[in-house]
């Protein structure tokens, strides 16, 4: 099994950075402001100045959050919010040195205060390693757990903005899987909807729905694996839900075979986009084969109706993954290749975002000018520019978030004073 996605526990451990020690140490400011980008085609030169702030620092204390991950969303106070896989007043941890705790969820405010609003205490009663938040109809936070639970299995569980939290539900490892590392989306029936990423009666993970009091019913079992397909197997990053109704996401692998054998890992398969209606009716829309592509991180879905991604890896050892979109009947587009360990970035870790001028902005979390990863821009046309290098080995993972002051704030699983992850602003300005 490839070794890319955040799995914490067992054998499904979170991948290694073009193996690296996981999340390598690295400190100092914001890297310089790429120029011309050397790597695969289709690089200008930057029409933009990007100025870089870090607005806040975490690990500061033992009871601070450590390692941003996941999903960075605004929320409707203007505040943004987030988890951190490690930190916080619980036992555990990673495995990754220097940190320690089972996660939490953090709040930090656009001048760059910060709150811990629930640190995780692990199994039975509460969860482990959450990896996706998000803000439901109510106003209240709900978010997904890798581990713990009364299973230590992964949770789904609701906070209140004010940080009080109740566990909706415990996944078993039965025909319900585990390891929900994808988050939940919203239905329009008030309903969420989410993955998990291992087991389920195929072996390979699930999609399933989940009402606000916290009935579970499994939607759809993936069939394919690790070595063969033709389905999706190990589904991965948040579900999107489309403008007609159904839910879009991704499998890490199964479908097709890569072509040659992929680079990144002993597993042979490359990865599907999906559908899959409310009832549960799925559909293959694509199947990665390595030179468009393999181990495809999420979807959002652009103002065209097409849906835009990222894929983590490419087909030989100097590519190092690629930006796409995709039909809603399937039709794929590679629109660049990233060179490993070029100027240009490698590996994205995070999904796009589509910027109120149109183009879409994402991140790579290794590569750039001091390989600590970059930020790049996509035009409608295809065109990407990379725009901004991150500073040595600071492995930028979640996506960007445009706040309603127009700027673009992420977060950084590594640097900061106490290299322990940082928060940040960029600004983009015109030459």
């Amino acid at each position: 099994m490839f070794t890319r996605p955040r799995f914490i526990g067992s054998s499904r451990r979170r991948h290694v950075n073009r193996g690296l020690a996981p999340r390598l140490i690295a400190a100092g400011l914001f890297g310089a402001l790429l120029g011309s980008c050397g790597g695969g085609g289709g690089s200008t030169t930057p029409p933009l100045t990007v100025t870089a702030e870090t607005l806040y620092s975490f690990g500061g204390t033992s009871t601070d959050g450590m390692g941003p991950t996941g999903v960075l969303f605004q929320g409707n106070d203007g505040n943004f919010y987030g988890t951190t896989i490690s930190g916080g007043t619980g036992g555990g941890g990673t495995g990754d040195t220097g940190y320690t705790g089972n996660g939490t969820v953090f709040k930090i405010t656009p001048m760059g205060e910060e709150t811990v609003l629930h640190s995780f205490a692990g199994a039975p009663a509460d969860g482990n390693s959450p990896v996706v938040l998000i803000q439901g109809s109510d106003g209240n936070l709900y978010g997904t757990t890798q581990l713990g639970g009364a299973n230590n299995l992964g949770t789904v569980f609701k906070l209140t903005p004010e940080g009080v939290e109740t566990i909706l539900y415990s996944f078993t490892g039965g025909s319900d899987g585990e390891c929900p590392a994808g988050g939940l989306i919203q239905g329009s029936d008030g309903d969420f909807y989410g993955t998990t990423g291992c087991f389920g009666t195929g072996g390979y993970g699930t999609v399933f729905k989940l009402t606000p009091q916290g009935v579970e019913t499994t939607l759809y079992t993936f069939t394919g694996t690790t070595t063969s397909g033709p389905d999706g197997a190990i589904p991965f990053g948040q579900l999107v839900r489309g403008s007609d109704g159904n839910f879009y996401g991704v499998t890490a692998q199964g479908g097709l075979p890569c072509v040659p054998a992929t680079v990144s890992s002993n597993a042979t398969t490359c990865g599907t986009v999906f559908k899959v209606t409310p009832e549960g009716i799925e559909t293959i829309l694509h199947r990665f084969s390595g030179p468009d592509g393999q181990n495809p991180i999420g979807l959002i879905q652009g103002s065209d109706g097409n849906f835009y991604g990222t894929t983590f890896g490419g087909n030989t050892n100097t590519t190092g993954g690629t930006v796409f979109s995709i039909t809603p009947e399937g039709v794929d587009t590679t629109f660049y290749t990233f060179a490993t360990a070029q100027r240009d970035g490698d590996s994205p870790e995070a999904g796009l975002i589509q910027g109120s001028d149109g183009n879409f902005y994402g991140t790579a979390a290794g590569g750039g000018e001091s390989n600590g990863g970059t930020m790049f821009q996509l035009t409608p046309a295809g065109v990407v520019t990379v725009l901004y290098s991150f500073p040595n080995s600071s492995s930028p993972e979640t996506n960007l978030v445009q706040g309603s002051d127009g700027n673009l704030y992420g977060t950084a699983y590594r640097n900061g004073a106490y290299n322990r992850g940082y928060f940040y602003k960029l600004v983009l300005s015109s030459h």
